[in-house]
């Protein structure tokens, strides 16, 4: 078979590869035999282009020389042209005068242009034989080189012109059902801003809350948007906040204590004018702790923010053996420094010293505290320390039960003096002799700091002995929180569970007022406990009442120095004895009068602005619940809202309307974004418990 020849008569070359090397072709290496060219032809049919032209209603169709009176309208006539038609846009070419205003706009096709990603960037060391070059990530594009455009040119009269419209696109159109995935139609309305806002305070991420927003507006189809404008909420977040995130939380504070007085805070900056400390109560908070403040506790935890900064809540107990938060702190280091300058800032800001204080083994707090708080009792948590006896005992003692029985009965006992304890530990040490003994040693040196026995004199000892209600609000606090939250989204979280904390507690609150509990004995003096405390505490007194109901008797009554004194013995045969009940015994912490209007007051109504928003969906959900499936009064709302929307957007421009998510988003900070920073961001923090 003669070989191929090139147009001049001459033998072509077989092809050569980069090296010079000739290409075999497939059929010639496995040795088959050569085809003739005209056995290999194929019957390939070539269409000529074609060209897509939108049908769409003549009204909405651009002609050459059609005028607007400003380029926004002229901009969104072609906008709304393009979503009738089935394509996206744009914006392309412009040119200014020399004070800067626009003289003429090209909107084109988004399918304008050729695809421009996925080439390979060639590096130095691809000139060297190496392999080090880098590949851009691989992006389908739609880009067809159409030549679909309109001009807008400003005439002498300083309206803009249509000067070029091509209606002919070198691509097919979106079809009904893609519409919805133009990108000019992938938006978010207000309601749908304002859910994603609700989603973040609630600590929802933007998935999870594209699938309840879909669950709200019955399809997919119906939201009009995609999980993607969801995403990207968050991120047109992170990127207001950006690096005026100091700025942005003390401005945030200094509002707030502006229309509420009773707010308080202070911070610290370090040597870089960096955010460093930062403490804050509300005038709720406050009040709670003037109620139940006679203890707190404090715990740091870790995770909360994207600077590693440590989270210290002031958390206790309120009437209803319910956390309740006082105060809270955010701390770059734990160091007794820190702790002091926290601890004063909660002195100043609360009025007055708490009884006792019950933290962990840190070092750093019992400093801080013996300075700033020297009238304030300390005690260590129990359960921390009892937590490490099986890896400071020894593996022996750790599997001797009998020992940790009786270590456990002489360290949890609270029916013995401190003389009792210190001989029977001492008793127990010479025994066993832990093979850690210098840990035991020390725990002896520090008994005034956890033993029950030396906490006797204090109210409420039995609940003093651990830190497990800061650490359980610690772990509400993680719940709505995130390790890659700003300052700011972080306090808005905060006061998520403030609020979901104060709504429990009314709630307790309006079952006193309005349920009496069970009575179990026809004693008055248990009616009279019902009317006083409040329920739990009522509950735990019950127990009490009923077993003296019942389980014990009364054996001789008599008269001394002008009080009655009852014999009584027990179920178990002891006698005991008890004199008609002092009033001092009543504490008034446990009451239902404490705390009345306390939680169901805001103290301050500076968030007007968020308090009519949130008025105004409740309507709106409300009334569309009413509209149901009435087509009637589907139309009645849909005209009514209409109406109204026009009224409220015609002639508001001096409103200053932010376009996209940025109202939104200023909206959810409650500060705008700072021009000038002076307060900056805190340091990535180093801690351990931070990861680092």
């Amino acid at each position: 078979m003669p070989k191929p020849c090139n147009a001049d008569g001459s033998q072509q070359s077989p092809a050569m590869d980069a090296d010079g090397m000739p290409l075999i072709s497939g059929m010639d290496a496995l040795g088959i035999p050569a085809v003739s060219s005209l056995e290999l032809t194929m019957d390939v049919t070539f269409e000529s282009p074609k060209t897509w032209i939108p049908t769409v209603d003549a009204s909405f169709l651009p002609k050459v020389g059609q005028r607007f009176t400003t380029l926004g309208l002229g901009i969104k006539f072609y906008m709304d042209y393009a979503f009738a038609g089935g394509f996206d846009v744009r914006h392309s070419t412009m040119k200014r005068d020399r004070e800067g205003g626009v003289t003429m706009r090209y909107m084109v096709c988004s399918r304008e242009g050729v695809k421009g990603g996925g080439k390979r960037t060639v590096g130095k060391a691809d000139d060297a034989g190496g392999d080090s070059h880098k590949q851009r990530r691989r992006r389908i594009s739609n880009r067809v080189e159409c030549n679909a455009k309109i001009c807008f040119r400003k005439d002498h009269t300083g309206e803009f012109v249509v000067s070029i419209f091509v209606e002919d696109h070198s691509h097919s159109l979106c079809s009904e059902p893609s519409k919805v995935f133009m990108r000019g139609n992938r938006k978010l309305d207000v309601a749908q801003q304002a859910f994603i806002s609700n989603c973040i305070k609630s600590n929802i991420g933007p998935s999870k809350g594209f699938r309840l927003c879909k669950e709200g507006a019955g399809s997919y189809a119906n939201v009009g948007a995609t999980n993607m404008e969801f995403h990207n909420f968050k991120r047109d977040l992170q990127a207001y906040i950006a690096g005026g995130d100091g700025e942005m939380i003390i401005k945030k504070f200094t509002q707030k204590r502006e229309v509420c007085d009773g707010f308080v805070f202070d911070y610290h900056l370090d040597t870089e004018n960096r955010l460093s400390r930062l403490f804050w109560a509300d005038t709720i908070s406050r009040s709670n702790y003037s109620l139940f403040g006679d203890v707190i506790s404090f715990d740091a935890t870790y995770g909360t923010n994207r600077y590693s900064l440590v989270f210290v809540p002031f958390t206790w107990v309120d009437n209803h053996k319910r956390c309740v938060t006082f105060a809270a702190g955010l701390l770059t280091r734990e160091d007794s420094e820190s702790y002091m300058w926290l601890l004063e800032k909660f002195k100043s800001g609360m009025g007055h010293s708490p009884r006792c204080v019950v933290t962990d083994q840190d070092p750093a707090m019992k400093v801080a505290i013996e300075r700033v708080l020297p009238e304030c009792r300390h005690r260590f948590c129990m359960w921390h320390i009892m937590t490490k006896v099986s890896e400071k005992s020894g593996v022996e003692l750790a599997r001797n039960e009998v020992f940790r029985r009786k270590l456990n009965g002489i360290v949890w006992s609270d029916k013995i003096c401190v003389a009792e304890f210190e001989a029977q530990w001492q008793a127990l040490m010479e025994e066993y002799r832990p093979v850690d003994n210098r840990w035991f040693c020390k725990l002896y040196e520090e008994r005034s700091f956890w033993i029950p026995a030396f906490f006797m004199d204090l109210p409420m000892s039995g609940l003093l002995r651990t830190t497990s209600r800061s650490e359980a609000q610690n772990n509400v606090f993680g719940q709505f929180t995130r390790p890659h939250s700003s300052l700011v989204v972080f306090y808005v979280q905060f006061e998520c569970v403030l609020e979901a904390q104060r709504h429990k507690q009314a709630k307790m609150n309006a079952e006193c007022e309005a349920y009496l509990p069970e009575f179990k004995t026809p004693l008055p003096m248990e009616r009279h406990v019902a009317q006083l405390f409040t329920i739990t505490i009522f509950y735990e007194l019950q127990r009490e009442i009923v077993a003296g109901c019942f389980d014990c008797r009364v054996v001789g009554i008599h008269e001394e120095q002008g009080q009655i004194r009852y014999d009584i013995k027990g179920a178990d045969n002891t006698d005991a004895q008890m004199e008609v009940l002092p009033t001092q015994y009543v504490v008034g912490r446990w009451c239902k009068q404490r705390n009345v209007g306390a939680y169901t007051t805001r103290g301050c109504h500076g968030d007007t602005g968020e308090l009519g928003s949130n008025r105004l969906w409740a309507e709106i959900n409300a009334s569309a619940a009413l509209v149901g499936n009435n087509s009637g009064r589907v139309s009645r709302m849909v005209q009514v809202l209409q109406e109204l929307r026009g009224e409220f957007t015609s002639g508001d421009n001096s409103a200053g309307h932010v376009g996209g998510n940025m109202s939104a988003i200023e909206a959810f900070c409650g500060v705008s974004r700072p021009r000038s920073i002076t307060i900056k961001a805190p340091a990535q923090a180093k801690n351990k418990g931070s990861g680092k």
